[in-house]
């Protein structure tokens, strides 16, 4: 079973990617604080694209995102690398939400850093 399998469809255009990848930075910054501390934005685009894809890959393995692009590359099921690529990020951003943030949409935590005290 697949993270995906429970997502409602998301029809939403992929021209303006910008609300989506602030998502998925502020997912990859939450997860890092907490469940998955050594992730990161590229293993995002590995599991999203083996997730689309379906695959049970050994992810530990070398070069996993290699693999997992070798297989995208390889698929006919898309009309371009940029779609399959976008609807896999946009889906592991949903299903993300779903697991780890009760199935809120990501937000962007603005002030990370101490401010500066002279």
């Amino acid at each position: 079973m697949s993270p995906l399998d429970d997502l409602e469809p998301n029809d939403e255009p992929l021209d303006d990617a910008g609300s989506l990848l602030i998502q998925l930075v502020a997912a990859v910054d939450y997860l890092r604080r907490g469940v998955r501390q050594r992730f990161t934005v590229w293993d995002v685009f590995e599991e999203a694209l083996r997730w689309q894809l379906n695959v049970d890959e050994d992810w530990t393995a070398t070069d996993p995102l290699g693999r997992v692009l070798r297989m995208t590359l390889g698929s006919d099921d898309h009309k371009s690398i940029a779609d399959a690529f976008g609807i896999a990020v946009r889906r592991w951003v949903q299903a993300s939400a779903a697991i780890h943030n009760d199935g809120l949409t990501w937000e962007v935590s603005i002030a990370r850093k101490r401010p500066v005290v002279s």
